[in-house]
């Protein structure tokens, strides 16, 4: 059966992380310690934007600060706190990741919270954006 493209590209987007091994020459020491994004699975052109890279707080694998988003919002405050990849992503008030469909994500720093764990509490989630106080 010929699949169409259409259907094929669909299918290959669905995949939020494709796995990359590489392979390189043991010798070449740049390769060996540099950090890969896991999103793209590059390193980076040297000098732009796109290279600056952030490691998740809790995983600790890397990614370009452009592929998960930060690039913009990079800030002393995601510096000073840590950043969480979505696949980490907990409430900061009550470390639990469950009850998703609560759960807020600041516009500023990607920090989260569920709507019941801030202080006060929502009683729903916000239409639009919504910024934590830090």
């Amino acid at each position: 059966m010929i699949e169409d493209d259409e259907e094929r590209n669909t299918r290959a987007d669905d995949v939020e992380y494709v796995r990359t091994a590489v392979i390189c020459d043991a010798q070449d020491q740049y390769m060996q310690q540099s950090s890969l994004c896991l999103v793209c699975g590059a390193i980076g052109k040297p000098h732009t934007q796109e290279s600056s890279m952030i490691a998740c707080c809790n995983c600790a694998q890397t990614f370009h600060t452009y592929c998960v988003g930060l690039h913009e919002k990079l800030n002393q405050a995601v510096v000073n706190r840590g950043w969480r990849c979505l696949d980490c992503t907990v409430c900061e008030g009550c470390g639990e990741g469950k009850d998703e469909s609560k759960l807020l994500l600041c516009e500023e720093c990607d920090v989260s919270y569920h709507i019941y764990c801030l202080s006060p509490p929502l009683e729903r989630i916000p239409n639009g954006p919504w910024r934590c106080q830090w």
